[in-house]
Parts: C-alpha cells; structure tokens; sequence
C-alpha cells in the first residue's frame, strides 16, 4: 500500500503545481504593452523588423528608449509583435510551456544516462521549481507578463536550460552529433544576446561548467568526454555574444547616463557581497517557502532513492552538496557583478530574478541529495515521511495558487481600461485629432510605467514612444 500511497501522492503534487503554472499562465492574456514595449513597438511600426534589428549599428541616435545592443530581445521582441497584442497576450504561456518542457528535457536526459527517478518524479521536480521560481520571483509581473522584462531575464534562463538540454543529450549518444554543435552554437549567441546581466549569468555558468568537464577529461570520466566538445562549442558562442553586447556602435548611449563606473577592482569584493545579501535576505525574509521547496524535494529525493541504480556514498554526496552551494554562490556573484560595475548597485527587482532560480534549483538539488543520502537510514516507522512531506508541499502551493487567482481582477480592469483607451486613441487619430488626451491606468500594483510616465501627467508629451507609436503629435493625462 505504502508505494501506491507514495505514488498517489506524486500525482495529487504534480497536478497542484500544474494548476498553478495554468493560473499563472491564464493571467497572461490580460496582459499589455506596457512602458518599454512602446519604443520597440514603435521601430518595428515604421521601421520594420529587420531595419529595427539594425539599430544594433546606431550610434548616431542613442534615444530610442531601449537597449539595441541586444540583438537577441529586438529579435524575439519583433516575432513576438508580428501577430499584435495576442503575442503579448499569450507570451506568459509560452515562456511557461518553453521553461517546464527544458527542465524536463534536462532531467529526461540525465536519467537516460544513469537512472536516478521515475518520469513522474522529474516532471514534478520540474513543475514544483518553475511554480516557485515565479511566485517567489522578486518582480514576478515584470519577469513573466511585461515582455521587456521577460525576454532579457526569463527568457536567458531559459535559452541557458536549452543549451544544457543539447549538452546532456550528448550522454545519451554512443558518438557526439555534429548537428547538436551547430545548434549549441546557435542557442548559445542568441540566449547571450539578450542582456548584459543574462550573458554575464550564462557565460560564467558554462565557464564553470567548461571547467569541471575538462577535468573530468583528464580523468576519463564518461559524462565529460561525451560533453565536453558541445561544452566548449557553448562556451565559445557565449563569449562572442558577450563581446557582441559590449561593442555594439549604440553603446553612445551610455555617454548620456553621467554613470561613473565602479572600480574594477572592488566589483569582485562587492559582487561577493551582494551576492551574501541577496542569499541571505531571500533565506530571512521567506523561511517558510523556502522551506517547503527544501522538505519537498527531501522527499522526492527519498522516493527516488528506490529507483536509483548506483548505491550512494556519505561522503561523496555530502561533498557534492557542498560543491552545488559553492557553484550558486559563485552564479550569483557573477549575476551581480554587471550593474555592480556600471551602478555601483546589486541588480533590480527584476534582475535579482535570475538569482532566485539559482537559489531555488541549488536549494532543490541540495535537498535532493539529502534525501537520496537519508532513504537508506530511515525506519519503519518513518516510511510515510516523504509522503508527508509531498502533501505539506501540496497543500502550500494550493494556497498560493489561490493567492495567484485572486491578482485577476487587476489584470482584468487593467485590460479593460488599456482596450478602451486604445480605442479612443485610434478614433481620435482617424478623425485627424492628433492632440490627445488619455485615460491614466493605475499600475501601481505592477509598479511597471504606463504609456506616459506618471511624472508627466497633466503635461503635453511628444517624444514618448507611445505617442509615436499612435503617430499623434502629443498626448496628456487628463488634470
């Protein structure tokens, strides 16, 4: 009865989780083009796609309202404006579908090469992550539904997973593919043009990963030989990306932002810092969840100790954990280190986004090994442990959907406001009115800007991005 409990119990878990990505995933659609957005949207109006792309070469006209240097979010940004507001709309579902279906992958792979879970226990542990990755995320609507904020953050973590995806489908081959070096290759520059933050993150993540498969080379250790050339490949096209971002000609608008970077040689030491902070305030400021992510994958951990092939040693697996909370201190260091230099200051909220993945998935890996070390040892009487463990999690992240669902009239009123007032826009220009005035839309919740920036209410704005958009001469809030 015990491993029919366990499993039930799984499934309960994985459908709860589910749900919750779907909520998530649902509020999505109410979604709008917010702040940032306009400017983009603006090029790829009266410019189009491709010259927009372009701008990447600009140095003369450094005020476009966005960062060209990026050529991977112009890219994708374009795409996703191409079928108008329904790729907004359902950007929230996508970046789920593509996140989730890339944790599986990884975990598909991983298991292919030495079994250490059933295929409904990694589906799971992919599900519970990505669940808390968002809810816990510090800007959760800018990184999820504001599309200039989840293409350079969300979406290079999941062109990171990707990239790993192709490098642990190397385990799975008696010869390396050639074909998988081109596509490294090709995700690789694209998922590092998307931010400097994102970059910084992925190229010191394959460094590191760069690092132990050389010298699991040197060692004969199967998992490197077979991944280390796909590896390298990655590692390459990061660094091009990197160096891509950092000499793009419409930099020149740098020159206007009166920064005074930090010095070189004090990034290091305050990235450390930073990075302690961020670390330990998350750990302060939300035990409980933290928590509940740690015990649940104690106990997927344990309900994978049956299925694991290879018995486990104390001390390697102990050494193990301490090496994966090594490597999350050190990818948060490197997450901090760019605005460190550049604003003498730890990233946004926004940014910090990547850093709780990291958290969360060194916090799930940890806890892993600890159930994995701990099945072995427990008693009879502790046998339903992990099944506790499971339906504590599940009853937690119930909760917290509910917590999700109940942001839906603010999304609603929002989409309803944006879709009026867009409405009248578009009238008022049809009719040869090009002095507008608009309905301000409360996005403090979101605390992400409107279509004019609320220190401008009142005022007649020409050179906003959305009023070039509209192709109005100028548009105010109403006093």
């Amino acid at each position: 009865m015990i491993p029919k409990l366990n499993q039930s119990t799984v499934y309960l878990c994985l459908a709860v989780a589910a749900i919750g990505l779907v909520t998530f995933a649902y509020l999505g659609f109410y979604n709008r083009y917010w702040a940032d957005d306009w400017c983009y949207n603006d090029d790829f109006k009266h410019q189009g796609i491709i010259k927009s792309i372009g701008t990447y070469f600009d140095g003369e006209n450094p005020h476009r309202g966005y960062p060209p240097n990026r050529y991977s979010f112009t890219i994708v940004s374009g795409l996703l404006y191409l079928p108008g507001i329904f790729g907004t709309q359902i950007l929230a579902a996508l970046t789920i579908v593509l996140w989730l279906i890339a944790l599986i992958w990884i975990g598909y792979n991983l298991n292919r090469f030495k079994s250490f879970a059933s295929g409904p226990l990694i589906f799971l542990a992919a599900t519970l992550l990505l669940f808390y990755t968002l809810y816990l995320s510090p800007h959760r609507f800018q990184i999820l539904y504001w599309r200039s904020g989840v293409l350079p953050y969300s979406w290079t973590i999941i062109s990171g997973l990707y990239i790993l995806g192709l490098v642990t489908s190397q385990l799975t081959r008696d010869r390396p593919s050639k074909g998988l070096f081109y596509t490294t290759g090709f995700i690789s520059f694209l998922g590092g043009g998307f931010s400097e933050i994102g970059s910084a993150f992925l190229f010191s993540a394959f460094t590191i990963l760069l690092l132990a498969a050389w010298w699991g080379k040197q060692k004969s250790k199967e998992w490197a030989v077979k991944t280390y050339s796909t590896i390298l490949t990655s590692w390459i096209f990061l660094f091009l990306a990197l160096i891509a971002l950092a000499v793009s000609p419409s930099n020149a608008r740098y020159v206007d932002l009166n920064r005074n970077p930090n010095d070189p040689f004090l990034v290091p030491f305050l990235s450390l810092r930073y990075a302690f902070d961020f670390i330990l305030y998350s750990l302060l400021g939300l035990p409980l969840p933290h928590a509940i992510i740690f015990a649940a994958f104690v106990g997927i951990g344990i309900l994978s100790h049956h299925t694991n092939e290879t018995p486990y040693e104390i001390r390697k697996s102990v050494l193990a954990a301490l090496l994966i909370v090594l490597v999350t201190y050190l990818l948060i260091v490197a997450i901090e280190a760019p605005t460190t230099y550049l604003y003498s200051a730890p990233p946004d909220p926004r940014g910090q986004s990547l850093a709780r993945f990291v958290v969360l998935a060194g916090i799930a890996i940890v806890a892993w090994i600890i159930g994995l070390i701990v099945a072995p040892k427990l008693s009879k009487r502790l046998v339903l442990l992990p099944t506790i463990l499971l339906l504590v999690f599940g009853l937690y992240t119930a909760r917290a959907t509910l917590n999700v669902y109940q942001e839906l009239p603010g999304f609603v009123e929002r989409a309803k406001l944006w879709d009026i007032r867009e409405a009248q826009i578009k009238d008022a220009i049809a009719q040869g009115i090009t002095q507008i005035e608009i309905t301000p839309i409360d996005t403090k919740d979101i605390n992400t800007k409107d279509i004019i920036r609320s220190e401008a209410f009142g005022k007649w704005v020409t050179d906003a991005c959305g009023v070039q958009y509209y192709d109005a001469q100028a548009m105010r809030v109403a006093p």
